[in-house]
């Protein structure tokens, strides 16, 4: 395990976290506290998960509509199969009448 002054990275603040100093500076964030900043990180990361969530949750919709889309395609040609068969059955009678069999 690594220390501030025992690494090979050679960096006296490797166990600190990262800060973006200049990025804060353009978002404006540069005179809030520590405290004030890992609030906003923690409500990004919640907002993130709710969309992640919410996405997820479309997704499924979407492949729920898809289903029932395939089942009542499937329901319509399973009717049209028997539809066809049942007009072939008739098809064949009608011959065997009239071949006199």
């Amino acid at each position: 395990e690594y220390t501030n002054s025992d690494n090979p990275f050679g960096d006296a603040h490797l166990l600190e976290s990262f800060v973006w100093h200049k990025k804060r500076e353009k978002d404006g964030e540069q005179h809030l506290k520590e405290e004030e900043m890992r609030r906003r990180e923690k409500l990004r990361q919640h907002e993130a998960k709710e969309r992640e969530h919410e996405k997820q949750t479309r997704e499924e919709e979407r492949e729920t509509l898809q289903r029932e889309k395939e089942a009542d395609s499937f329901k319509e040609w399973e009717e049209q199969e028997d539809q066809f068969h049942l007009e072939q059955a008739k098809l064949r009678l009608k011959l065997r009448i009239q071949d006199g069999r």
